[in-house]
């Protein structure tokens, strides 16, 4: 390699000396001209990196950088060289294995132009008649147009092919000169600003194509324009990324030096020559991609040069051949013809539809989604792409073409035909792709259709009718994905397409039960994906993060259809299963999905009239307890629902949106305390977030709060269960004093939640919130413990057993079943036959329920202290309650209870505690 570079730097530096002796002026000295061009044309990365043996730095001195000094020095300095390199050079501009060496090509190029217009106007115009190798005006304006699409590459070649443009304004049309000198400095100003990091590749080539069309509509001439779109056809395959063609002849003309002196190094030359095209056969894959971004940009081109062409027949014939010819194995090549589509429906939608359908109907396509070629992998594989690049073609028409136009097209032609695209129909039957590139163009275009629909000043206006048949086919598709794993952004898009498609201002709006299944499959379609592990592909992370994104709009414009609480609450309740979840990921991205929603609900509020919050407590009670997440993240995002909530409260009070609050503020503040693992720092700060809760709100939200927190206490999430103990037991001890009327609901609730469960945390949770609730409510609790159904239960027991803890309450709590026993009649009497003169006695069920749940009371350790200050009363009560039973039977259906318990062995407390 290193031999072969010091030959190659031979050769230059020979033909250099030659150049400046005036040798090349001889016939065969464009051979030597073009040798050097090639050399310029060497790819950077396939120069030599290191230093030779002998210290020298080939890569400063490489083969490449002397060629481009050779090459500039000759142009510039050698003055006898200007008539053998004008318009000589500009045969290299064209063929793309010169792309390398167009930077420098153009440096010399605007050099020349620049002497030649000094000397005179005659000897700067090309006669193309006279050279009939030149390229034409039309070619150099396509290529360095299109060269010019990647701005950076090639030492800058996008500013050198703008400015070789500028100077060569007069050749190429006469009419360009006062309005290039105004634009292409604007467009070399916009790449001075940036640098290739910074440059928008988007941005810049909307800035080419304004250009193309402000030059087309200067020069207003249509034959000149449509020769213009048929070179550009011409140059498209040039970018094919293709083994490109050989050099024409130079090895032969380079042996016909005219010195004999040179004829050697000729022989060197050739050899060299013959071994760097062979390996320029295969373009390395920078080279591949950089040559399919530039065959892109051509495709805009195209389609802006048939925009501005006023015959309706050379538009169709372009648009006919391009279809045609077209790659659409390539991805790039299928963007590429749709964007060219697109951009040509701006000013011919109605040719453009119509092409597209004469070629879906024409025999080349019939053939290539014929019956037998469903059973060739191959064929049937290349049937899919042409249909996505038509599919994809629609998607460009719709989302570029007059809105207004679009509308009048869009279900008669435009979402017809990409439906017949899409389906195959074999002997009559549907038969599903397979295909994810296809079910990615279609998802792609439906969500540029809908969305060019939404934005229409009459859209709102539109009724779209294959509305509900579309969100159908995005659902298949998001469904068709597998759950646990992200590889494709065909879910991503389908949420997109779904965003535009259920706007409310797109008639007619989709039924509940849709919505519903919408919701419901995009949701588990995400969250249910495993997380990506640690150190793996970023592009899987991206993703993922946009697919999210995704879901996050769809549920926003979903309850943008309606912000009232109720609105809210069905996002929630679509959400809540996730937010209980057992896998840790998946109730995290259910809370920042949630905090999101509450964010934008919050954001948008308008509030028209004071109106109750009816739902605030459910919510609250919802997403307090996950403070205690074993997942950080989700204990920070469980923090922010609940921030979100009470400002709501205070908007629904009527407060102005910039209102803060003292109170609610410190929620932010407690969030450091949700970083610490340590379950005592998590607790206490969830008993500081009740706190915060009690004190803003509203009392007729607090049973709704406290049932949904008691709905908590089985939540699979051990810390979010003790969570909600906490906060039950903060609330009932700050605003329990409300809640005297709710006392036998809670008492219920609390007896079912010791039915479902023996962990002994909800138990002594329970026990502490019956005392807490009793030492505000005491005959209230014991009127609702004595409701329970007897023989008392294990649990019910358990109750009883709570407010024998402190001897205040227990005395008090002693004093009522005491009055409980002596009120009421201790049995009563009834006759089973009129002439029976003995009486059964039934004990009464009040008294009853007071001894046994006296006995429970009694006989806990904790309550000595009371049965000692009540030891009379409590001797003479039970003495006579002795008195009372002797001879008393137990109601029938006690009765009946007392066998079945008997004979099934379970263990229950007995109906006669006296005993």
């Amino acid at each position: 390699m290193q031999a072969e570079g010091r030959v190659k730097r031979a050769v230059v530096q020979v033909i250099s000396a030659m150049a400046h002796h005036g040798y090349l002026e001889q016939p065969g000295g464009e051979a030597m001209i073009e040798y050097i061009v090639q050399q310029c044309a060497l790819p950077p990365e396939v120069e030599p990196q290191k230093p030779g043996p002998d210290g020298e730095d080939l890569l400063a001195d490489s083969v490449r950088t002397i060629s481009i000094s050779t090459l500039y020095l000759v142009s510039t300095t050698v003055d006898r060289m200007s008539h053998v390199l004008w318009p000589y050079l500009l045969e290299f501009l064209v063929p793309v294995r010169f792309t390398e060496a167009l930077t420098p090509l153009c440096r010399s190029l605007v050099h020349l132009a620049q002497k030649r217009q000094e000397a005179g106007t005659d000897t700067f115009l090309i006669q193309h008649s006279d050279n009939v190798t030149l390229p034409s005006p039309y070619a150099l304006t396509t290529r360095l147009l299109a060269v010019s699409s990647n701005p950076y590459l090639g030492d800058g070649r996008g500013a050198a092919s703008l400015r070789l443009l500028s100077v060569l304004h007069r050749n190429i049309h006469p009419l360009l000169g006062p309005r290039w000198a105004t634009t292409i400095p604007l467009l070399l100003a916009h790449l001075d600003g940036h640098t290739e990091k910074t440059l928008s590749q988007k941005e810049w080539e909307e800035k080419l194509l304004m250009f193309l069309q402000d030059t087309l509509a200067i020069v207003s001439d249509n034959t000149w324009i449509c020769q213009l779109s048929l070179e550009m056809c011409k140059q498209l395959p040039s970018y094919n990324g293709m083994p490109q063609e050989k050099s024409s002849g130079s090895e032969f003309l380079l042996l016909d030096c005219v010195t004999s002196v040179t004829r050697h190094l000729a022989l060197v030359a050739l050899v060299v020559l013959a071994e760097q095209e062979e390996k320029a056969r295969e373009p390395p894959h920078s080279t591949a991609r950089s040559l399919a971004s530039l065959q892109n940009f051509l495709y805009k081109c195209i389609g802006a040069t048939l925009g501005a062409a006023s015959s309706k027949e050379v538009v169709r014939k372009r648009l006919q051949e391009l279809l045609e010819t077209a790659r659409y194995q390539e991805e790039g090549e299928r963007e590429g013809l749709a964007c060219c589509f697109g951009i040509c429906a701006v000013s011919h939608l109605d040719d453009t539809l119509a092409q597209l359908e004469d070629f879906v109907k024409s025999d080349m396509f019939r053939k290539s989604v014929g019956i037998f070629n469903i059973f060739k992998d191959r064929s049937e594989n290349e049937a899919e792409k042409v249909k996505s690049a038509l599919i994809l073609c629609y998607g460009h028409v719709a989302a570029r073409a007059p809105r207004e136009l679009v509308l009048a097209k869009a279900e008669s032609d435009i979402f017809r035909n990409m439906s017949q695209c899409f389906s195959t129909k074999v002997l009559g039957i549907k038969v599903e792709t397979k295909d994810p590139a296809l079910k990615l163009c279609l998802v792609q275009s439906v969500c540029m259709a809908s969305q060019a629909i939404c934005s229409s000043t009459q859209g709102s206006s539109f009724h779209f009718s294959r509305k509900a048949e579309l969100v159908a086919q995005m659902m298949e598709f998001i469904k068709a994905e597998p759950p646990d794993s992200l590889r494709t952004p065909i879910r991503k898009k389908a949420m997109l397409a779904c965003t535009h498609l259920v706007l409310s201002s797109l008639k007619p709006a989709l039924e509940e039960q849709m919505q519903a299944d919408l919701v419901h499959s995009c949701l588990h379609s995400v969250l249910a994906v495993l997380p990506e592990p640690e150190g793996e592909d970023g592009h899987q992370e991206s993703l993922y993060l946009d697919t999210m994104q995704a879901l996050e709009d769809l549920l926003t414009s979903l309850l943008q259809q309606n912000m009232t609480p109720q609105g809210l609450q069905v996002m929630v309740e679509h959400l809540s299963p996730w937010i209980k979840s057992p896998r840790g990921h998946e109730r995290g991205r259910a809370l920042g999905l949630s905090a999101c929603l509450l964010r934008y609900f919050l954001e948008h509020l308008h509030v028209s009239a004071l109106v109750p919050f009816h739902n605030l407590g459910l919510l609250v009670g919802l997403f307090s307890p996950r403070c205690a997440d074993l997942w950080p993240a989700t204990r920070q995002e469980a923090i922010n629902c609940v921030y979100s909530l009470l400002y709501l409260q205070l908007g629904y009070e009527g407060f102005s949106r910039d209102y803060r609050d003292e109170v609610a503020e410190r929620l932010l503040t407690l969030q450091r305390g949700l970083v610490h693992p340590d379950p005592a720092v998590l607790f206490h700060t969830c008993h500081s977030v009740a706190q915060i809760i009690a004190k803003r709100l509203p009392p007729d939200q607090l049973i709704s709060l406290l049932l949904t927190l008691f709905e908590g206490l089985g939540d699979p999430d051990k810390n979010c269960s003790r969570a909600s103990t906490v906060m039950i037991n903060c609330l009932l001890k700050e605003r329990g004093n409300m809640l005297l009327e709710k006392v036998p609901e809670i008492m219920s609730v609390l007896r079912s939640k010791l039915q479902e469960t023996r962990e002994e945390h909800v138990l002594q949770a329970a026990q502490h919130s019956v005392y807490l609730l009793a030492s505000q409510h005491r005959a209230a609790v014991v009127s609702s413990l004595l409701g329970s159904p007897l023989p008392f239960d294990s649990h019910t027991c358990t109750l009883w057993r709570a407010l024998a803890v402190e001897p205040g309450l227990t005395a008090q709590v002693l004093g009522l079943l005491l009055e409980k026993i002596s009120r009421d009649v201790p049995f009563k009497e009834s006759r089973a036959f009129l002439l029976n003169s003995c009486p059964t006695r039934v004990a009464t069920l009040l008294p009853l329920a007071a001894t046994c749940a006296l006995y429970e009371v009694a006989s806990t350790p904790a309550s000595r202290p009371a049965v000692l200050e009540l030891y009379p009363q409590l001797f003479a009560a039970l003495l006579l309650r002795v008195s009372c039973t002797v001879g008393v039977q137990l109601p029938r259906n006690l009765q009946a209870k007392e066998r079945r318990s008997t004979g099934s062995g379970l263990a229950s407390r007995s109906l006669e505690p006296c005993r």
